[in-house]
Protein backbone atom coordinates (compact mmCIF):
# COMPACT_ATOMS: atom_id res chain seq x y z
CA UNK A 1 0.00 0.00 0.00
CA UNK A 2 1.35 3.41 -0.95
CA UNK A 3 0.94 6.02 1.76
CA UNK A 4 -0.31 9.25 0.29
CA UNK A 5 1.07 11.76 -0.32
CA UNK A 6 3.91 9.79 -1.86
CA UNK A 7 7.07 11.88 -2.25
CA UNK A 8 10.38 10.16 -2.91
CA UNK A 9 13.58 12.20 -2.69
CA UNK A 10 15.02 11.18 -6.06
CA UNK A 11 13.21 9.48 -8.91
CA UNK A 12 14.25 7.98 -12.21
CA UNK A 13 11.24 8.52 -14.45
CA UNK A 14 11.22 6.66 -17.76
CA UNK A 15 8.90 7.90 -20.48
CA UNK A 16 8.48 10.83 -22.82
CA UNK A 17 4.72 11.02 -23.29
CA UNK A 18 2.49 13.80 -21.95
CA UNK A 19 1.53 11.67 -18.94
CA UNK A 20 5.17 11.10 -17.98
CA UNK A 21 5.76 14.85 -18.11
CA UNK A 22 2.74 15.49 -15.86
CA UNK A 23 3.93 12.87 -13.36
CA UNK A 24 7.42 14.37 -13.37
CA UNK A 25 6.00 17.87 -12.81
CA UNK A 26 3.88 16.63 -9.90
CA UNK A 27 6.90 14.98 -8.28
CA UNK A 28 8.96 18.16 -8.65
CA UNK A 29 6.10 20.15 -7.06
CA UNK A 30 6.34 17.82 -4.08
CA UNK A 31 10.06 18.42 -3.75
CA UNK A 32 11.48 15.35 -5.48
CA UNK A 33 14.52 15.50 -7.69
CA UNK A 34 13.48 13.87 -10.96
CA UNK A 35 15.81 12.47 -13.61
CA UNK A 36 13.96 11.76 -16.85
CA UNK A 37 14.94 9.17 -19.43
CA UNK A 38 12.95 8.89 -22.67
CA UNK A 39 13.20 5.09 -22.73
CA UNK A 40 14.41 2.17 -20.63
CA UNK A 41 17.76 1.93 -22.41
CA UNK A 42 18.48 5.55 -21.48
CA UNK A 43 17.24 4.74 -17.98
CA UNK A 44 19.95 2.10 -17.67
CA UNK A 45 22.51 4.64 -18.89
CA UNK A 46 21.30 7.16 -16.26
CA UNK A 47 21.51 4.61 -13.45
CA UNK A 48 25.11 3.86 -14.41
CA UNK A 49 26.07 7.49 -15.02
CA UNK A 50 24.68 8.73 -11.72
CA UNK A 51 26.14 6.03 -9.49
CA UNK A 52 23.88 2.98 -9.52
CA UNK A 53 20.39 2.09 -8.33
CA UNK A 54 21.04 3.25 -4.76
CA UNK A 55 20.94 6.86 -5.98
CA UNK A 56 17.20 6.62 -6.69
CA UNK A 57 14.59 5.77 -4.08
CA UNK A 58 11.92 5.43 -6.77
CA UNK A 59 11.68 4.21 -10.34
CA UNK A 60 8.74 4.96 -12.61
CA UNK A 61 8.09 3.44 -16.04
CA UNK A 62 5.40 5.17 -18.08
CA UNK A 63 4.39 3.41 -21.29
CA UNK A 64 2.93 5.42 -24.16
CA UNK A 65 -0.54 4.89 -25.58
CA UNK A 66 0.00 2.59 -28.54
CA UNK A 67 -2.24 2.93 -31.57
CA UNK A 68 -3.89 -0.26 -32.77
CA UNK A 69 -5.90 -1.01 -35.89
CA UNK A 70 -8.35 -3.03 -33.84
CA UNK A 71 -8.62 -3.22 -30.05
CA UNK A 72 -6.39 -5.85 -28.48
CA UNK A 73 -4.54 -6.77 -31.64
CA UNK A 74 -0.97 -6.00 -32.57
CA UNK A 75 0.36 -7.36 -35.87
CA UNK A 76 3.61 -9.34 -35.48
CA UNK A 77 5.71 -6.80 -37.39
CA UNK A 78 4.43 -3.98 -35.16
CA UNK A 79 5.02 -6.04 -32.03
CA UNK A 80 8.66 -6.57 -33.04
CA UNK A 81 9.10 -2.79 -33.03
CA UNK A 82 7.26 -2.25 -29.74
CA UNK A 83 8.53 -5.16 -27.70
CA UNK A 84 11.82 -3.48 -26.77
CA UNK A 85 10.01 -0.45 -25.36
CA UNK A 86 7.14 -2.34 -23.76
CA UNK A 87 8.77 -5.54 -22.49
CA UNK A 88 12.51 -6.04 -22.98
CA UNK A 89 13.50 -2.55 -21.84
CA UNK A 90 11.36 -2.62 -18.67
CA UNK A 91 12.67 -6.11 -17.86
CA UNK A 92 16.29 -4.99 -18.14
CA UNK A 93 15.66 -1.83 -16.13
CA UNK A 94 13.80 -3.64 -13.34
CA UNK A 95 16.55 -6.27 -13.24
CA UNK A 96 19.16 -3.51 -12.83
CA UNK A 97 17.17 -1.71 -10.10
CA UNK A 98 15.12 -4.04 -7.89
CA UNK A 99 17.71 -6.62 -6.70
CA UNK A 100 20.04 -3.83 -5.57
CA UNK A 101 17.52 -2.01 -3.37
CA UNK A 102 16.56 -2.84 0.21
CA UNK A 103 13.73 -0.32 0.10
CA UNK A 104 12.14 2.01 -2.41
CA UNK A 105 9.23 2.33 -4.75
CA UNK A 106 8.61 1.19 -8.29
CA UNK A 107 5.57 2.35 -10.22
CA UNK A 108 4.40 1.67 -13.73
CA UNK A 109 1.68 3.15 -15.88
CA UNK A 110 0.16 1.15 -18.73
CA UNK A 111 -2.49 2.13 -21.27
CA UNK A 112 -4.67 -0.95 -21.64
CA UNK A 113 -7.96 0.91 -21.46
CA UNK A 114 -8.18 1.15 -17.67
CA UNK A 115 -9.18 -1.69 -15.37
CA UNK A 116 -6.16 -3.77 -16.48
CA UNK A 117 -7.81 -4.34 -19.82
CA UNK A 118 -11.07 -5.68 -18.41
CA UNK A 119 -12.89 -2.36 -18.85
CA UNK A 120 -13.06 0.04 -21.78
CA UNK A 121 -11.82 -2.70 -24.09
CA UNK A 122 -12.58 -0.67 -27.20
CA UNK A 123 -9.49 1.43 -26.40
CA UNK A 124 -7.28 -1.40 -25.22
CA UNK A 125 -3.82 -2.25 -26.45
CA UNK A 126 -2.05 -5.39 -25.21
CA UNK A 127 1.50 -4.02 -24.97
CA UNK A 128 1.19 -3.01 -21.30
CA UNK A 129 0.47 -6.56 -20.15
CA UNK A 130 4.16 -7.43 -20.03
CA UNK A 131 5.00 -4.53 -17.73
CA UNK A 132 2.11 -5.44 -15.43
CA UNK A 133 3.42 -8.99 -15.20
CA UNK A 134 6.95 -7.79 -14.50
CA UNK A 135 5.72 -5.48 -11.74
CA UNK A 136 3.75 -8.33 -10.18
CA UNK A 137 6.87 -10.53 -10.20
CA UNK A 138 9.00 -7.77 -8.64
CA UNK A 139 6.39 -7.29 -5.91
CA UNK A 140 6.56 -11.00 -5.03
CA UNK A 141 10.34 -11.40 -5.33
CA UNK A 142 11.34 -8.16 -3.58
CA UNK A 143 8.91 -7.76 -0.70
CA UNK A 144 10.80 -4.80 0.77
CA UNK A 145 9.93 -2.67 -2.27
CA UNK A 146 6.62 -0.90 -2.73
CA UNK A 147 5.34 -1.71 -6.22
CA UNK A 148 2.41 0.11 -7.77
CA UNK A 149 0.76 -0.40 -11.17
CA UNK A 150 -1.79 1.88 -12.73
CA UNK A 151 -3.65 1.08 -15.93
CA UNK A 152 -5.34 3.97 -17.68
CA UNK A 153 -7.42 4.80 -20.71
CA UNK A 154 -5.67 6.42 -23.69
CA UNK A 155 -7.88 9.45 -23.14
CA UNK A 156 -6.80 9.95 -19.50
CA UNK A 157 -5.20 13.39 -19.10
CA UNK A 158 -1.75 13.56 -17.52
CA UNK A 159 -2.86 15.50 -14.44
CA UNK A 160 -5.55 12.92 -13.72
CA UNK A 161 -2.96 10.13 -13.99
CA UNK A 162 -0.60 11.96 -11.62
CA UNK A 163 -3.48 12.43 -9.14
CA UNK A 164 -4.27 8.71 -9.28
CA UNK A 165 -0.63 7.82 -8.56
CA UNK A 166 0.02 10.33 -5.82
Amino acid sequence: TVRRPFTPRRVLLVGSCERAKAIGARLVQRGARVEVAPNCHQGLVEIERLGGPSVFDALGIILPAYKTERPWTTPPEVWQERRTEALVGPFQLLRAYAPHRESGTIFGVTVMGGGLGFENVVQGAPEGGGLLGLLKAVRREHASLVVQALDISPSSPGDQVADALF
